[in-house]
């Protein structure tokens, strides 16, 4: 949030690196976990993903910390590009 979202004056940098910093161990966990299988649950999209992608979606922006981490990124990105996650996030839009 305060990399992106907030009005630029708010941000304060230095939590979003320490937030940065804390986030790095439980991605290198998660990237370590994906090595062997595509999804969180083995090898088929189950809700595990869709509850730790619809959180995760907030890191879309962080493109140093995901970088770090592309077994993470690419789950991520197949994860938010599902029709069924873009046809929700249009719909919070419009609500």
């Amino acid at each position: 949030m305060h990399r992106v979202l907030m009005p630029t004056e708010r941000r304060k940098p230095q939590l979003a690196d320490e937030a940065q910093r804390r986030l790095l161990g439980p991605l290198r966990v998660l990237e370590q976990h994906l090595q062997t299988r595509s999804h969180l649950a083995g090898d088929r999209f189950t809700v595990a993903d869709i509850c730790v992608a619809s959180v995760m979606a907030w890191l879309q922006g962080a493109t140093d910390l995901m970088a770090q981490c592309p077994r993470v990124e690419g789950w991520l990105r197949r994860c938010v590009l599902r029709p069924a996650f873009l046809e929700v996030r249009l719909m919070a839009k419009s609500a």
